[in-house]
């Protein structure tokens, strides 16, 4: 008799930030464990059926960030932050950086 075993792990909202974050200021120190943490969990938070508006909405800002990473928009933001010796994970703890309001709409 075989058994198929699915691994339900997701990683909340605040964890699954700090994932994409990671993944695009420090790809070189992401775990494949990780990486593959937080491809999961988006899959996972999409399929989830009762989720909050707020929730999708953090979910589409987390794509288009990877999204834009992927496109190179970040790439002057991460070489300025690398010049000024700028710690990513402080700049994005501030309320202005993360705050919904000036998040841009998704069409």
């Amino acid at each position: 008799m075989l058994f198929k075993v699915h691994n339900r792990k997701v990683a909340d909202l605040p964890y699954l930030l700090r994932l994409v974050l990671k993944h695009i200021y420090e790809p070189e120190n992401m775990s494949l464990a990780e990486e593959e943490l937080m491809q999961k969990s988006f899959i996972n938070w999409n399929n989830r059926m009762i989720k909050r508006e707020s929730d999708q909405e953090i979910l589409e800002r987390l794509a288009w960030m990877l999204k834009q990473n992927e496109e190179g928009k970040f790439d002057a933001r991460k070489a300025m932050f690398k010049e000024h010796n700028i710690n990513y994970k402080k700049f994005h703890r501030l309320a202005e950086a993360w705050d919904i309001r000036y998040a841009p709409r998704f069409n």
